[in-house]
């Protein structure tokens, strides 16, 4: 599921800021079509967050750490200027509350 948030969109499209939820994404090769839409630094408005929920379950800590270096690497190569936030999927309304830093 992907949640979208935008602000700023009465003053103009230069001023609009697209955030974006992700829950349940493995950011695998069979994501990366929707990957490369969403995050291409030539869109305009750009995405400029993304949070991307993380099932922890009992993974090691090593494991989780490259699952969010791959998939930071994914989005890093149609945009580096995204800033990408983790949060783990299991949190009881984890994505429905998350509430971007203004």
């Amino acid at each position: 599921e992907i949640a979208v948030f935008g602000d700023s969109l009465s003053r103009g499209a230069a001023a609009i800021r697209i955030e974006i939820v992700t829950y349940g994404w493995s950011f695998g090769e069979q994501d990366r079509h929707i990957v490369r839409q969403l995050f291409n630094r030539d869109n305009e408005p750009r995405v400029e967050r993304v949070a991307v929920g993380i099932f922890k379950g009992q993974k090691p800590q090593n494991v989780i750490d490259g699952e969010c270096q791959r998939i930071r690497e994914t989005i890093f190569k149609y945009n580096k200027g995204i800033k990408v936030d983790f949060y783990d999927s299991a949190t009881p309304g984890c994505w429905v509350n998350w509430c971007p830093d203004s």
